[in-house]
């Protein structure tokens, strides 16, 4: 019986690996990429260091040091996932003590030549956005949409957008699949048409970075799968040249390649909680509740989508993260081994420490972080970018396991990507009178019982100055010479000012959920 086999596309590279790219990684200037790496010895080829890389992405993409940098980074992000590897490269750019040192550090760093230039030409998915690239009639939010119309909206959101980005996806493979194969073809077929064009083992292999093949339901390598016996007629195999001729090889990848599976009916539950196969998790429309998610959820691939006036708490490591379309709403994030990206927030409180965070097209957002990598901004205004400010007992440990240090946090180096305007990508840094901690409000058992990231002097200042103000003002209240009825009128003005602030800020709401949470299930 011929074996079932299918070609499907991997998730991770397009949904987690889209920057803003501010070049155009076509077919044309990644072969002349591919050429000028091969130029570097092996330094370029067949692996690829940042060095090279840097120096083509500067001069012919006209990208900064710092945005080529976050591309190199995120895919090495994607492609590396042993914590341990992580931990040893961020204490070796922890110990150099001058810019210079980081940067031979960096320049020496190398990934797969051919699998990075198809990963810079599948960037041409997110060079647009959002709404462009979902090929369906779904609507997708505004920076500027109310929290009341995402709240109105009808349907499954969560298995909408699903469904728009896969089927986004696979139009652009199908489109593009052709023009990926001719990047990683010998530099002299450069020119050839495409009837004399060969792709070699090592090129097809490459393509695993963005396409997976399961025979008999097992995963199973591209280029061995379509060169074994039953396939190399199809594929154009060739067992002389180890290679495979150009447009049968594209002909055969078509016909195996899976279809997007057809969306669930009917409407989703009202919030929508919950942890699939495969680890990706999913929070979906939770409005003015507070939600608490331990360590159930570890290692999970999280999606935040259209939440409202939420406070929502995940302490526990995770894999990647996803905010979208989230209005008014405190994220408190356990441990992100990869990386926080915002699309469409507004007014979102966002606490995480993680390997990368892109905010894009948000707007009134505060990030308090620890990053191992700047912050990426694109057509986002008014954020404030923060240190890391609070912790849970399991914190430490969950950095340890997701390959961040403490004392490495570039917070407060954003790159801003593709500017529209004079106001587009704003930011400013918080004033250290404006840094507070932020307290959980669960017991996580754990060793963790301070915030373990290092805060900038003058942070660290502010908060020590407000602990001095805050024992000051207790001891004499406690040594104060009153009579009982005094202290009772002062204790009632207090109690007024509380609560006058709890119900103008909403967290009067918050410490309800908190205190029904001690006995059921915020949601019933």
């Amino acid at each position: 019986e011929k074996p079932k086999m299918s070609v499907v596309l991997q998730v991770l590279p397009f949904e987690r690996g889209q920057l803003a790219a501010t070049a155009r990684f076509d077919a044309e200037s990644l072969r002349k990429l591919h050429v000028f790496a091969r130029t570097k010895g092996d330094r370029g080829f067949p692996n690829i260091c940042f060095a090279i890389w840097k120096r083509w992405a500067v001069d012919i993409f006209k990208m900064t040091e710092e945005f080529a940098w976050e591309f190199f980074e995120t895919f090495d992000v994607l492609r590396n996932s042993e914590p341990a590897k992580r931990l040893q490269f961020s204490e070796r750019l922890l110990a150099a003590s001058t810019d210079a040192e980081r940067e031979k550090i960096k320049n020496r760093m190398t990934v797969n030549t051919f699998e990075f230039l198809l990963f810079l030409y599948s960037q041409q998915l997110g060079s647009t956005s959002l709404r462009s690239n979902a090929a369906s009639d779904v609507e997708w939010p505004t920076a500027r949409a109310s929290p009341a119309a995402a709240d109105e909206e009808p349907g499954n959101p969560f298995a909408e957008r699903t469904h728009a980005q896969a089927t986004a996806r696979l139009q652009f493979v199908q489109r593009h699949l052709a023009d990926m194969l001719r990047v990683v073809v010998e530099p002299e077929q450069h020119g050839a048409p495409d009837s004399e064009l060969v792709v070699h083992s090592a090129g097809l292999s490459a393509l695993g970075v963005l396409l997976s093949c399961a025979v008999d339901g097992r995963a199973a390598g591209l280029a061995e799968t379509a060169a074994m016996q039953g396939e190399a007629r199809a594929s154009g195999y060739s067992k002389t040249t180890q290679s495979f001729a150009h447009g049968k090889l594209v002909s055969w990848i078509h016909s195996r390649l899976a279809p997007v599976p057809p969306m669930p009916l009917g409407p989703e539950p009202r919030p929508l909680v919950t942890l699939g196969p495969g680890g990706s998790a999913a929070v979906c429309r939770v409005t003015k509740k507070t939600l608490m998610i331990d360590a159930a959820w570890r290692g999970a691939d999280l999606t935040i989508l259209k939440c409202s006036h939420a406070q929502i708490y995940v302490l526990a490591p995770l894999r990647h993260v996803q905010l979208i379309d989230c209005k008014h709403c405190t994220v408190v994030l356990g441990a992100v081994a990869g990386g926080v990206a915002m699309s469409h927030c507004r007014r979102t409180s966002v606490h995480a420490a993680c390997r990368r965070l892109v905010c894009g097209q948000s707007e009134d957002c505060t990030l308090f972080l620890l990053t191992s990598t700047s912050p990426i901004l694109t057509e986002s205004v008014s954020v404030t970018l923060a240190p890391y400010n609070t912790h849970y007992g399991t914190l430490e440990a969950d950095m340890r396991a997701c390959g961040l240090l403490p004392g490495l946090n570039y917070w407060d180096r954003p790159v801003c990507a593709i500017p529209k305007g004079p106001h587009a990508a704003a930011f400013t840094l918080i004033t250290p009178d404006a840094f507070f901690e932020f307290a959980v409000p669960f017991a996580v058992p754990g060793t963790t019982n301070a915030n373990p990231c290092v805060l900038p002097d003058r942070y660290a200042a502010a908060i020590a100055h407000r602990v001095a103000l805050f024992r000051s003002l207790r001891a004499q209240l406690r040594s104060a010479d009153v009579d009982e009825s005094t202290r009772e009128q002062f204790s009632a003005a207090v109690e007024r000012q509380f609560s006058q602030w709890l119900q103008e800020t909403g967290h009067g709401r918050a410490l309800v959920d908190l205190h029904a949470m001690d006995n059921s299930d915020p949601f019933t």
